[in-house]
């Protein structure tokens, strides 16, 4: 399931795949019902679409990857991405690659410009880097913000571990792709399902696969000891392991297994269970403050997804979508979304993006300001100066200057003669609208 937010004036969509069946729904934020119901070309074991809403990828249990551009449908891509299923499927918050984990317990990453260059595309992907160094099948992986140099890639596998990862984008002539280290592994007493970094990366929070419902709260810096300062954990020397010890103060027994966590805009934890109910609890003081049920049946449905986003526009008031072309007031459009291709598109043949233009402003609203021609006048006169070369001779200047003066003389006249007429243009207006009140 991925969630793309409304953003440049358009409405938000919300992309889910059916369990058992190769089906794609595409929601609005407004409708209950989906928009569009698109065939797949297998099952999907998990899918991501980027921030900005034009790609979308999807990994399978074969080991494959396919990659689409929303806007057109297009399949440009299909490939055996691992040798066994794709767990888990994270876009960079830059657009610009994606990760992938499997259960081969490998990570691998992969830049979306080679997969959409057509001059490769009768070429297999190579991924710009793979990760190996956990040894059971990946369960979650979590990008935090920067670009590809800054950002740092939790990993966690039914292995018992947690794994913090760096890219190093430069490049030589014996490695033309960009070089990875590991920076810190974390090493827990039970196999890890899920986790989610908090925004500064100070802290993470990894769930158990369990049916008590664990979550491990592990702070990335060092105890303060004394007078000894506090220094981070996934900073020091490379490859560097830490056990997590369990005690009360970081293990959050939630009494039910666990599917999926997310953290809230304000660092709150969200758990999700079997059960059907959304966990809130304070990072700080790991208090549970609220407990949503999203539903009063005792056979309830498992939260299978949780994420948290400012309110958006389409939900604001009484904003309307618009499924056709036609201009409604306050309406939002909807961004658009072509059926997704089975079969993977050859050269660009046929391929057609749609796109939604911004609202045009109303020529008829427009108000007229006097003093932008002032300083439209003002600003030209000051470039012609500064443009002036510095051998030009004196007296030319001199000349130069005074034809700029003159210019300027008669703007403020044509300014002046402008605010003459508003003024009594205003002034007619007041003293006929006076007469009708007497009248």
């Amino acid at each position: 399931m991925a969630v793309v937010p409304s953003k440049n004036g358009q409405g938000g969509l919300i992309f889910s795949v059916a369990a058992n069946k190769p089906l794609l729904h595409v929601y609005s934020f407004q409708k209950n019902q989906p928009l569009h119901n698109f065939v797949l070309p297998e099952k999907v074991s998990c899918l991501d679409v980027d921030p900005n809403g034009i790609w979308c990828a999807a990994g399978t249990a074969s080991g494959r990857v396919y990659f689409w551009e929303v806007g057109s449908g297009a399949l440009f891509k299909s490939f055996a991405a691992h040798y066994r299923a794709v767990t888990a499927l994270r876009f960079h918050s830059n657009g610009e690659t994606f990760i992938t984990g499997s259960e081969d317990s490998s990570i691998s990453i992969w830049s979306i410009s080679r997969i959409v260059d057509y001059e490769y595309e009768a070429d297999v992907p190579s991924p710009l880097q793979t990760l190996t160094d956990h040894t059971l099948p990946i369960t979650c992986v979590y990008v935090g913000f920067g670009n590809l140099a800054s950002a740092r890639i939790f990993s966690s596998s039914l292995d018992s571990t947690v794994k913090v990862w760096t890219i190093d984008p430069h490049t030589t002539s014996d490695s033309p792709d960009p070089s990875a280290s590991l920076l810190v592994s974390f090493k827990f007493s039970l196999p890890i399902e899920n986790l989610v970094a908090d925004h500064l990366e100070r802290s993470f929070f990894a769930a158990t696969s369990t049916d008590a419902g664990e979550v491990f709260v592990v702070r990335m810096y060092s105890e303060k000891k004394d007078n000894s300062p506090f220094y981070a954990l996934a900073t020091g020397s490379i490859g560097e392991l830490h056990d997590v010890v369990t005690s009360t103060e970081n293990v959050l027994n939630v009494g039910s297994r666990i599917i999926t966590i997310a953290l809230s805009l304000t660092s709150k934890l969200l758990v999700g269970t079997q059960q059907g109910n959304i966990l809130i609890y304070d990072t700080v003081s790991l208090q549970l403050l609220r407990t949503i049920q999203t539903s009063q049946s005792p056979a309830a449905s498992p939260v299978t997804f949780l994420t948290t986003l400012l309110k958006p526009l389409d939900l604001l008031g009484h904003t309307q979508l618009s499924l056709s072309g036609k201009a409604l007031e306050d309406s939002v459009p909807i961004r658009p979304v072509m059926p997704f291709g089975r079969a993977r598109d050859v050269k660009g043949k046929g391929r057609e993006v749609a796109i939604v233009l911004p609202k045009r402003t109303d020529p008829t609203n427009m108000e007229y300001d006097p003093f932008e021609d002032h300083m439209y006048f003002s600003s030209r006169a000051t470039l012609t100066i500064s443009q002036t070369p510095a051998n030009e001779d004196p007296q030319d200047k001199i000349l130069q200057l005074e034809a700029e003066v003159k210019q300027l003389r008669m703007n403020l006249d044509r300014a002046k003669t402008i605010n003459d007429a508003m003024w009594e243009n205003v002034l007619q207006s007041v003293v006929a609208q006076s007469r009708a009140m007497v009248e």
